[in-house]
C-alpha cells in the first residue's frame, strides 16, 4: 500500500495508474476497476469521495503522473492528464456534496 493512503485511496491510485495511458478517465471507470479488482458485485453507479480522489492524485505526483480533477454537469468526476495537478475549486466541491444529499 502506498505510504499515507488508506485502502480505498490505494485502490483509486491503482485504478488511475491502470488508465494512465489515456488522457481522460472518469469516476465511473475508476469505480468499475475497483469493483473488478475486489470482485464486488452490486451498484454499478457508485461514487467516489473527492478527498479520496485528491489524495490518490497527489500520490501519483511522485510517479510523474499529473491529473486535474474536474466536475462535469452530471456531478461526475473526470480526471484529465495535465502538466500539473489541479484540484476542484471550493464551489465545485460544494456543488458535488450538495448533489449527493
Amino acid at each position: 500500500m502506498e505510504q499515507g493512503l488508506n485502502q480505498i485511496q490505494n485502490e483509486i491510485l491503482k485504478a488511475i495508474e491502470h488508465q494512465s495511458g489515456k488522457a481522460l478517465c472518469t469516476e465511473a471507470i475508476i469505480a468499475k476497476r475497483i469493483r473488478d479488482n475486489a470482485n464486488i458485485e452490486g451498484k454499478q453507479k457508485a461514487g467516489l469521495a473527492i478527498q479520496d480522489v485528491e489524495k490518490a492524485v497527489a500520490a501519483l505526483e511522485t510517479k510523474e503522473l499529473f491529473y486535474s480533477i474536474h466536475l462535469n454537469s452530471a456531478n461526475d468526476i473526470p480526471l484529465k492528464k495535465e502538466d500539473e495537478i489541479k484540484y476542484l475549486d471550493p464551489d465545485a466541491k460544494r456543488r458535488r456534496l450538495g448533489a449527493k444529499k
